[in-house]
């Protein structure tokens, strides 16, 4: 009774906190390799070297680089974001403060976050992967977009709005967010741009011009 009970010890498992451990070790690597190296030049095996796990251990966790790429999206960004995607300004609370209250802190730390990275990520590799456009584009771009779409019909509906600029063209919102995006990076990173300075701006211009 006693050898079955140690092969049964022998034989079990990884357990729930070790297989998370893991896993956040892969996608830390992987973010970390992926920003230096970028999408196309970095291998699953550089990925497990910078992890300091075995060659075939990421595939367990995602059996291909767009899984990962894709486990690192869910991680870093839409985490972050999830709970914004389905929330609505309550009734004694103006879309703006609402998008200043829930909206504004992602983008503060839109860059120290990774997620800018990220996105450069997409903007440089995206042509020959389109996988990782159309990833980034359904679990990122797309449901703050729609987002912003809903809370300039309700403004407009309230009167909060003097005008349809916003609810014409949801991506007013955003451009702050992709302009500092290119020119930290790649324009004039010397001289960084407060991303999140910018979209603040940006709603005193669409609400209150």
């Amino acid at each position: 009774m006693s050898g079955q009970t140690n092969v049964k010890a022998r034989t079990r498992g990884p357990s729930l906190e070790k297989t998370a451990e893991t896993r956040s070790k892969i996608i830390n690597a992987a973010l970390t390799v992926f920003i230096e190296k970028g999408y196309a030049n970095t291998s699953v095996a550089d990925i497990a070297g910078s992890a300091g796990i075995a060659k075939g251990t990421p595939y367990r966790y995602f059996p291909t680089k767009e899984q990962l790429f894709e486990g690192i999206l869910e991680d870093v960004v839409v985490a972050a974001v999830a709970d914004i995607y389905n929330r609505s300004p309550s009734d004694d609370e103006t879309v703006e403060v609402f998008l200043r209250r829930l909206v504004l802190p992602f983008m503060r730390d839109f860059e120290t976050s990774g997620r800018a990275a990220i996105a450069r990520l997409v903007i440089s590799d995206g042509a020959g992967f389109p996988t990782l456009v159309n990833t980034y584009r359904t679990k990122v771009y797309e449901p703050i977009i729609d987002l912003i779409k809903r809370c300039a019909a309700t403004a407009i509906e309230r009167g909060e709005l003097k005008n349809r600029a916003l609810a014409d063209c949801p991506y007013l919102l955003v451009a702050p967010l992709w302009i500092g995006i290119v020119h930290n990076a790649v324009l004039n990173p010397g001289n960084r741009l407060d991303m999140g300075a910018m979209f603040e701006t940006q709603l005193d211009l669409i609400f209150n011009s």
